[in-house]
């Protein structure tokens, strides 16, 4: 069963200050005091379900520290193969219309490399 978030403060500030609660680093007053928190109840109800597991980040803020299935690697292969024929794609686009526009323009457009720079 998870915990119901409902408040003024962030679930992340309400994790930090009952870690400290926690190991020993604040008191209950010091953390009202530094966070800005009216209430004790407050404090003392997220020391409590910190204690009890069930004041937690949710999933998706949680990070993710364990390895990629075979399912999820093969997907994000997909999806990379997928983006490099679509740029690929894009690429023989552009030179086509590049040499569409040397055809019509008839002058060239394309980038002359290891040439010699006019002297003034």
């Amino acid at each position: 069963m998870s915990y119901q978030w409902n408040s003024k403060y962030s679930i992340e500030t309400a994790i930090e200050v009952a870690r400290k609660i926690d190991s020993g680093e604040l008191s209950y007053r010091k953390a009202q005091q530094i966070y800005g928190i009216q209430a004790q109840g407050t404090v003392w109800k997220w020391v409590k379900n910190y204690r009890s597991g069930k004041l937690t980040l949710p999933p998706m803020l949680q990070e993710y520290t364990g390895e990629d299935t075979a399912e999820v690697l093969a997907y994000k292969l997909r999806i990379s193969e997928e983006s490099l024929k679509l740029a690929n794609l894009h690429v023989e686009t552009l030179k086509t219309v590049i040499d569409q526009a040397e055809k019509e323009l008839k002058i060239d457009l394309r980038k002359k490399y290891f040439t010699q720079r006019s002297k003034k």
